[in-house]
């Protein structure tokens, strides 16, 4: 998704990953929230249109890798070139009980996954997360406010209340 609405969005993360992108002139943002790392799907991989058709497949933002690309495509749609975005990158976690993370994280650690593609998918666009809050073992509910590209975090199960990610200096 790309607006130049001033909405919050809000999302919940596990393993899931969700990067926020905001350029502020013209005044554009973005988000998407991803499942997987990687799409087996050659049509989204291979083409750069995919996600500017007036209705994209479904899955296109299922999928992290693809998700930057569809994000990405609909900035420059308007304008608007990846060096011109402010990125940030949560989410990952790797959630599952103390003794399931022993037996299955190598095999199965998606979270990982998912933020080692984000990292690549990225630096390939030369973008660097100016903050980010990945992978530990508890999810994150984030709110995102598109006018000024400023995230609200919070983990799951915390009582503390949501906190700015402030950017990295």
């Amino acid at each position: 998704m790309v607006t130049e609405k001033d909405c919050l969005i809000a999302t919940v993360l596990g393993s899931c990953v969700s990067v926020t992108f905001f350029c502020p002139r013209p005044r554009l943002a973005g988000m998407f929230h991803a499942m997987l790392p990687e799409s087996t799907n050659e049509l989204f991989r291979k083409r750069d249109d995919c996600c500017t058709m007036p209705n994209p497949p479904l899955d296109t933002c299922k999928f992290v890798d693809t998700a930057i690309q569809c994000v990405i495509a609909k900035f420059a749609a308007r304008g608007v070139k990846p060096s011109s975005l402010e990125v940030k990158l949560f989410g990952g976690a790797f959630s599952l009980l103390s003794e399931e993370k022993k037996n299955v994280r190598e095999i199965v650690d998606v979270g990982a996954k998912n933020v080692a593609m984000a990292r690549l998918a990225l630096k390939k666009l030369g973008l660097v997360p100016t903050a980010e809050s990945v992978q530990g073992n508890r999810g994150r509910k984030l709110f995102f406010h598109t006018a000024t590209g400023k995230v609200w975090m919070k983990y799951l199960g915390s009582r503390t209340t949501m906190r700015r990610v402030p950017r990295r200096r």
